[in-house]
């Protein structure tokens, strides 16, 4: 039997201009096809060159950089063709969307940042159009600002069309450019639907024929982190899974007012996955506690092999306790605590900040570990120090990217959401169905996931190991000084890190990013350093647009109002435009040019991490006296800190 022959693929990138800004009718849509661009007025002015290559027998795939915004504006001529047990939705938003002749796909996913960054990242020759400048030099004074111009101009306006067309040129010289850096034939790639999946891809196949695995060995690295097949396993896999858990994010102290260091680790990920082994292969677990205590005292005494520890353990009052605890957030307390933990961060708790184990439960130990990602990050790491020397922007930024997301698909969650044919549903149990769209012949289903790739194991020693990192060097600060603030591989002190560890440049060391005169560190992901004329803004929920309008004093201002204790918050970000998926909007049934506008408010009464004592510019680690205290405890509303006179109105208590 002949195999059958495969179709060449066919790259196009497409791209749309809209009237009033976002919100707006579609304006003008071009694509490219590497040789020629195709402008029209509607997707059914381009749509023809697309039909053309697939009768011409290509696969056409179309990329997009923000695919959702895009597919928006074309909805109405293409919703009926969509292939909706093929399509693929990633977070509740389309990562790719087949068609009966084409098949859309987000470059945003595989490249997540703007397209201007892109083109200068991977210095491709048709960089993205600064366009805002040349209006201005073009057209002086006529429009407002960009918005102004790209609302009122002309559709057949010179700038405007050239604009349009850098923008699917550049798109399209960045794809090309990066299947070129993956070594990856066509067929393979347009198959890689985010970042993770391209680094995965390659991991597991190598890379322009280098192979990933260790001299003498006959399997490969990624044959060694998929040796224990977990999908037949998932009640021991989801025990681990307790133990997953991210970056260390926390306020110690509120206000710096003196000269300060905020330091860096470089590449902390990629550092641990080069520098450590991780448990592999088939896990032993009991659940007899007496077997339990003697596992472990006998592998603090060998250190044969890793594994995963459940207990109740005491944590000393300190202000950087060791152990990480997911209680709805994360959160590093003090006291009578239980939780399942990697052998290495509970030894370490144990060693250095006093922490006893009170009673053991339960424990999950492999016998094997493995250096599964040392070649992997060595071959990345050393073509990104390459191209520095050669200023190869775009091998660098190629190399950054894929061992930055080297690890992250071991964690994945089993259970997704995935869209199937609506004939299919009688395969799914009720609960298990999302939703059902009989008008165009699908539903949504929660499935579970059997990849082999899911090593959970692997995917919490890796952010495990990256904690230690930075509790490390927490507590040599705490002990010579003060520490205000961290964000899983950042932190800012006042007191220098030893010489031996600063490196801007080496794999795993610190490097000093600022030294700020002044900082004010309201709650996690919110915070401003000011270092002479330079201010550093940072507010995690609201658009860069707006942080770019803060200052230090508005940081000031929440600080005193936190302080007072009177108001309950403060609405940080007014009319923000909030643009649904189209898969949201196809399931409530709304029109493509739907979106709310909202508001962002910062809730002063919402419990944090830690105790923040604003008035005192402390910080403290929440405490539990008994199990029973830490097993009850849930985050609730703050109360006002002040009460009032009832005869006058007047604060007579503001504590």
């Amino acid at each position: 039997m002949k195999k059958k022959k495969r179709k060449p693929i066919k790259i196009i990138t497409l791209d749309t201009e809209t009237y009033n800004g976002l919100l707006g009718d579609l304006k003008k849509i071009a694509i490219y096809d590497g040789k020629q661009i195709y402008y029209g007025n509607t997707f059914n002015d381009v749509q023809p060159l697309l039909a053309n290559y697939n009768k011409a027998g290509f696969t056409v795939h179309v990329y997009i950089h923000n695919m959702e915004f895009d597919l928006r504006k074309i909805w109405d001529s293409i919703k009926q063709e969509v292939v909706w047990q093929k399509s693929l939705a990633i977070n509740g938003k389309m990562a790719t969307l087949y068609c009966e002749q084409y098949i859309f796909h987000d470059s945003f996913k595989l490249l997540p940042m703007a397209l201007s960054k892109l083109s200068k990242d991977f210095e491709v020759e048709h960089g993205k159009l600064d366009l805002w400048k040349e209006c201005q030099k073009r057209y002086p004074n006529e429009y407002k600002n960009l918005v102004d111009f790209l609302d009122r101009c002309p559709i057949d306006n010179p700038l405007f069309i050239e604009y349009l067309g850098y923008d699917v040129i550049s798109l399209y010289e960045v794809i090309e450019k990066l299947i070129e850096l993956t070594g990856i034939e066509s067929e393979d790639f347009v198959k890689r639907v985010s970042t993770a999946s391209l680094s995965r891809f390659i991991f597991k196949n190598g890379h322009k024929g280098k192979v990933f695995k260790q001299p003498g060995n006959t399997l490969s690295d990624y044959d060694y982190l998929c040796s224990y097949k977990w999908q037949f396993d998932l009640e021991t896999e989801d025990f681990i899974r307790q133990s997953y858990c991210g970056g260390r994010t926390e306020v110690f102290k509120i206000v710096l007012d003196h000269k300060g260091k905020h330091y860096d680790v470089n590449s902390e990920y990629p550092f641990v996955c080069h520098d450590k082994v991780f448990p592999i292969g088939k896990p032993q677990f009991t659940d007899k506690p007496k077997i339990v205590e003697y596992n472990w005292c006998k592998w603090l005494k060998y250190r044969d092999g890793l594994g995963f520890l459940n207990c109740t353990v005491y944590i000393p009052k300190q202000n950087i306790p060791p152990l990480p605890v997911k209680m709805g957030k994360l959160v590093f307390p003090c006291g009578v605590v239980c939780g399942v933990w990697t052998y290495t961060e509970l030894e370490y708790a144990i060693i250095n900040c006093g922490v006893k184990i009170l009673e053991y439960h339960a424990m999950c130990h492999f016998e094997k570990t493995y250096p599964i990602f040392r070649n992997f990050i060595e071959e990345f790491y050393t073509m990104k120090e390459q191209a520095t020397i050669e200023n190869n922007k775009s091998k660098r930024q190629f190399a950054k990217l894929i061992q930055n997301v080297a690890y992250g698909y071991t964690g994945m969650k089993r259970e997704k959401s995935k869209l199937i044919p609506i004939d299919d549903i009688g395969n799914y149990s009720l609960e298990d169905i999302n939703y059902i769209d009989d008008q165009l012949g699908f539903a949504e289903v929660t499935s579970v996931v059997d990849s082999e790739y899911i090593q959970v194991q692997v995917a919490s020693y890796v952010t495990s190991y990256a904690r230690l990192v930075l509790l490390d060097a927490l507590r040599y600060c705490d002990k010579r000084g003060n520490v205000y603030y961290c964000d899983t591989d950042s932190i800012v002190t006042d007191v220098p890190l030893p010489d031996n560890i600063i490196d801007k440049t080496k794999l795993g060391y610190w490097d000093l990013e600022s030294e700020p005169d002044r900082g004010i560190f309201l709650i996690p992901k919110v915070y401003t350093e000011r270092e002479a004329n330079d201010t550093n803004i940072k507010f995690k929920g609201i658009s860069k647009e707006t942080q770019k309008t803060l200052t230090f004093e508005y940081y000031e201002t929440i600080l005193k109002e936190l302080q007072d204790g009177i108001k309950d918050g403060r609405t940080v970000e007014k009319n923000k435009t909030l643009l649904r998926s189209i898969l949201y909007m196809q399931k409530q049934s709304l029109p493509n040019n739907y979106y709310e506008v909202r508001d962002k408010k910062m809730n002063y009464r919402n419990a944090q991490k830690r105790i923040m004592h604003y008035n005192e510019n402390t910080t403290e680690p929440l405490y539990f006296e008994t199990l029973d205290d830490f097993m009850n405890f849930e985050f609730k509303k703050l109360p006002k800190r002040v009460q009032l006179d009832e005869k006058t109105g007047g604060i007579i208590n503001a504590t």
